[in-house]
């Protein structure tokens, strides 16, 4: 009678044969992880560019009802020790600062709309008691001298009781698709938590294009379109301070990492 064939007995691995799958795994590990990192901002950058259009398509509804006016900022209380009110507070209600009235605002950007006014990217602690009020990672590009073609044609202040309205006119840019309105924005003592207006030409209130996507800003222009930007980039949009005798263009930012670049 013959016996049955017996199942020959498993191989084990080796202790070497483990270290090279494991050696392969971490090489693959390492250069999947970058590439996933990439994918993961590169989301996050998408997703800033549909807030930015978001908005601007709300500024856009708000000229309409403004005769054609964008309104970027008010400043209220003595010169010296005023507050401002930021844009974002003419599109939608949000709480007022401290001492400050409160504006009376469209329905342009719905209640349910807050993390709109925050790039993805950003640090923002949207659990903080200010962050409803406050915490606004877009910055409006603001006009600092009291002289050029763009604040004489622009830019349009008008007076209030307790201070100022700050609007642009927004059919007097004569190159919208070059002329920056808004733009992925920070404080620089304050990396990616806050953001309100930016000169891009002057460090006076410490608010800053912001690189946050590697080397890049999410920036929206007056026609209503969003760019992805570089520094260079910026250096050539239509926007002047002639008056600080530079030229046209976006020349002061902030790096991802904080670093304050200067063009010229």
């Amino acid at each position: 009678m013959k016996s049955s064939p017996q199942p020959h007995a498993r191989a084990e691995f080796t202790l070497i044969e483990l270290l090279v799958v494991v050696a392969i795994i971490a090489i693959l590990a390492s250069l999947l992880l970058p590439a996933l990192a990439r994918a993961r901002d590169k989301a996050k950058q998408a997703a800033c560019m549909n807030n930015q259009k978001q908005i601007a398509l709300a500024f856009m509804l708000y000229a309409g009802d403004s005769r054609d006016l964008v309104y970027i900022t008010s400043i209220w209380g003595n010169s010296g020790s005023g507050k401002t009110v930021a844009w974002a507070h003419a599109l939608m209600q949000l709480p007022p600062k401290s001492g400050e009235p409160t504006m009376v605002a469209g329905d342009y950007l719905t209640a349910g709309s807050r993390a709109l006014l925050n790039c993805p990217s950003s640090v923002v602690d949207t659990s903080s008691s200010s962050y409803e009020r406050a915490f606004i990672t877009y910055g409006m590009y603001n006009l600092k001298n009291s002289s050029g073609p763009d604040y004489t044609n622009i830019k349009l202040i008008v007076p209030a009781a307790a201070g100022a309205f700050n609007f642009y006119r927004i059919n007097n840019i004569s190159t919208p698709d070059r002329w920056v309105l808004m733009a992925d924005d920070t404080d620089k003592s304050d990396i990616g938590v806050e953001g309100d207006t930016f000169y891009g030409m002057s460090n006076t209130n410490g608010h800053f294009v912001h690189l946050i996507h590697g080397n890049q800003a999410n920036t929206t222009f007056s026609d209503g379109h969003v760019e992805g930007m570089n520094m260079y980039s910026l250096g050539t949009v239509a926007n002047n301070h002639a008056t600080l005798g530079k030229g046209p263009g976006i020349y002061m930012m902030v790096d991802s990492e904080g670093t304050l670049l200067t063009l010229r």
